[in-house]
């Protein structure tokens, strides 16, 4: 995913940062900048911190941008509000499958939450007349999937011990139980209800072993993918 060449140039002009043209991507823009605040700050030890704040803030700003302009022109921005607030807040400490660069990290997720709020804007209608009795079973799913694979880190981000899978998976009950239990209450006739239990079983679906395997599957395909478009612009 490439940051707006312009708007780089600007930032790295004034802050004194140079930056090549290969540069302008998420991960090198913010190795660069990382480097630069450890070497303004005094701190060159902390460069890699600072490179991995950057990269996950402007990842967060670009991803937030990209949601909220498909969201928009879709007309279903508050479907996918929902969705994600509620998969990010189990993923948090959950933890999930995820793609091993930014740009597919996003392709992916951006086609899963779209192929998910339309399906759900298109069956509101029938969603919304049904039972609260219907909401047990996906509930049900999201705490046992979270009770048997929870935590799941990435390879490079391995949890620091027993202590910390453990919080973590009592972290992820709890957040199923407050999910479960507001959505219980509030009953099936609120479009939003299926929007969270939604995005919970999205984001639960991912620490499955079948989930990380189709993660991974559409992560190769798409890195496949770009490689040959990459090949057919230099050929």
């Amino acid at each position: 995913m490439e940051v707006p060449v312009i708007i780089l140039q600007n930032v790295c002009r004034r802050g004194g940062i140079t930056v090549k043209q290969g540069d302008y991507s998420i991960h090198s823009f913010s190795v660069k900048l990382g480097s630069w605040l450890g070497g303004v700050s005094n701190q060159p030890e902390k460069s890699p911190v600072f490179a991995y704040g950057a990269e996950i803030i402007l990842g967060a700003i670009v991803k937030i941008l990209v949601f909220i302009a498909v969201g928009a022109i879709l007309d279903i921005l508050p479907i996918l509000a929902v969705m994600v607030i509620a998969s990010g807040s189990l993923r948090l400490v959950a933890g999930g499958a995820h793609c091993t660069a930014f740009y597919r990290c996003l392709i992916f997720s951006l086609v899963t939450y779209v192929a998910l709020g339309l399906f759900l804007d298109w069956q509101t209608a029938f969603l919304t007349g049904l039972s609260t009795r219907a909401l047990i079973i996906p509930l049900l799913l999201c705490l046992i999937l979270n009770l048997r694979w929870a935590p799941c880190s990435p390879d490079n981000k391995p949890l620091s011990g027993e202590s910390d899978i453990l919080s973590r998976k009592i972290g992820a009950v709890l957040i199923c139980a407050a999910f479960s239990l507001i959505v219980i209450l509030v009953g099936a006739s609120q479009w939003w209800v299926w929007a969270v239990i939604t995005g919970m079983l999205s984001e639960s679906l991912t620490l499955t072993p079948g989930g990380e395997w189709f993660v991974a599957c559409c992560d190769k395909t798409l890195i496949v993918e770009f490689q040959r478009k990459e090949a057919e612009s230099h050929g």
